[in-house]
């Protein structure tokens, strides 16, 4: 062991990137001294929203238990040990490194307002010598970006076409493939520091309460759960959190199926877990690297094909960094009920509403389809995600945080600089203020014409006719919930208000 490795016990806290591939700050945590990395059950994330929700539901949890358990694996496999704490950063890592002499911090830089608030005060508690952060989550290094993060472009288009021109993509750090841990004595003998080595033995503990801490999460369709079980089941399974799920997903869509070749043309897809990457839910917990998925992408365009999909994929890690950096450029104003534009309009907020449209009941099969895919699952197509937020927004005319909060709570890719950005631009708040809306019957006729889609997740639709599957209370008024509202109404409402 060197003397340098002797001299800097070093913390890595792990966030939102849960791997060891193409991970920066654990990369130089290890070549710079001793490791101890670390993971916060943070009670504020598990406690409710501003509307009351539970701000990591059911099937958030799961993945992200499994995501826990495999990076402890990954990190056991090369002679790590991951130590699992339920506190607040903020108030545990000041006083560790002040029971610990010469100790330091690494930690991933994050995105959203509440993250970098915690950022801020870690900063203020510790000397700029005690702490160094790292930018591991997007595909671009907003330090090499040809552009300050206060001047972001206000248009995706625009952010898109100078980063394209005028910067590249980083290749991915190596993966390391063995690491020096803290052991008893490097925690020395302050009694604080010892009673969080005592920790180590609470981790099997701390993982299994996961799932039941803080405020319980709703399940809106849990009376149809003898209809839907099977169907979680089998995404449950496909669509396991970790690391190594991650890279065995890559492995599949790009080398295994070639489907990345197709992508472009079937990325609208309703039905089945190969329309889309689905790489998602690995990358909003960090278990996938967008910078691995760019590599591999480029090594896939080098040895079999180069086409408009390969490409599109980048384009959507892309749109990613986009809304990352215009959160960062944005801060609280991300989350504000007038958004970034400031556009503060009188929303109903109808909790009637609300109810039919979690639980997949307003009387619309695309939407109620949709929604019953979200509660069962956690996971909606984008197509699907469009709609419901449009309809939820201005056909409801339900206060844009509402959704994006319950959303919040039920997606496994749940990541707030996507998800809010994407509900403000439903809402007409984001950085396209033009007033626009989906037409949700000539979608549903669009993307699911022959209603095997809603037959899928609304089984009651079994007996309707093709033609009506769309609108089955037209075909049996006793038997179907009847729409919630006047469609054609509320598009007369929609185009006052622009």
């Amino acid at each position: 062991m060197s003397a340098d490795h002797q001299q800097n016990p070093i913390f890595v806290w792990f966030r939102n990137d849960l791997r060891i591939h193409d991970n920066p700050c654990l990369h130089a945590a290890i070549k710079q001294g001793l490791v101890q990395p670390i993971y916060l059950l943070d009670p504020r994330t598990f406690q409710a929203s501003s509307f009351g929700l539970a701000r990591m539901g059911t099937h958030r949890r799961r993945f992200l238990r499994e995501s826990l358990e495999n990076l402890r694996t990954q990190l056991e496999s090369i002679g790590l040990d991951l130590l699992i704490l339920n506190a607040k950063p903020e108030e545990l890592f000041p006083k560790l490194l002040k029971s610990i002499p010469h100790a330091k911090l690494f930690f991933s830089h994050e995105y959203a307002f509440e993250e970098t608030q915690i950022e801020a005060a870690l900063a203020y508690e510790l000397s700029s010598a005690q702490w160094e952060g790292f930018w591991t989550g997007t595909l671009m290094d907003p330090e090499n970006l040809p552009f300050t993060l206060e001047n972001v472009p206000n248009g995706f288009s625009s952010f898109r076409n100078k980063v394209e021109k005028y910067a590249s993509i980083p290749e991915p750090v190596p993966t390391p493939n063995k690491a020096i841990g803290f052991q008893k004595h490097d925690w020395g003998e302050d009694l604080f520091a010892l009673s969080v080595f005592a920790e180590r033995e609470n981790t099997d503990q701390q993982l299994q309460e996961i799932e039941t801490m803080g405020l319980a999460p709703i399940n809106p369709v849990a009376d149809l759960a003898d209809e839907l079980d099977t169907l979680k089941t089998k995404w449950e399974q496909s669509f396991k959190g970790g690391e190594e799920a991650g890279l065995a997903r890559l492995d599949y869509y790009l080398w295994q199926t070639d489907l990345v070749a197709t992508y472009k043309k079937t990325r609208n897809g309703l039905i089945g877990t190969d329309y889309s990457t689905k790489f998602s839910p690995w990358l909003a917990n960090g278990n996938l690297s967008a910078r691995m998925i760019a590599s591999e992408i480029h090594s896939y365009e080098g040895q079999r094909t180069k086409n408009d999909s390969t490409y599109w994929v980048i384009f959507e890690l892309l749109w990613r960094d986009f809304f990352r950096f215009a959160a960062l450029k944005y801060g609280r104003k991300w989350f504000a009920k007038g958004g970034i534009q400031s556009n503060v309009r009188e929303y109903q907020n109808n909790k009637d509403y609300f109810e039919a449209w979690i639980s997949g009941r307003t009387g619309f099969s695309f939407m109620d389809a949709n929604m019953r895919e979200l509660a069962t699952t956690g996971f909606m197509s984008n197509r699907g995600r469009q709609n419901v937020a449009s309809f939820f927004t201005q056909n409801l005319n339900m206060d844009w945080r509402w959704g994006a909060e319950y959303f919040e709570s039920m997606l496994l890719d749940y990541d707030p600089a996507s998800n809010y950005g994407n509900w403000m631009y439903n809402a007409t708040l984001g950085h396209d203020p033009r007033s626009r809306f989906f037409n949700i019957e000539l979608q549903a006729n669009r993307y699911d014409s022959s209603g095997e889609y809603v037959m899928l997740w609304c089984r009651e639709l079994k007996k309707v006719p093709l033609s009506l599957r769309h609108e089955p209370y037209i075909h049996n008024q006793s038997m179907f919930v009847a729409p919630i509202i006047d469609l054609e109404k509320s598009y007369e409402e929609i185009r006052k208000r622009a």
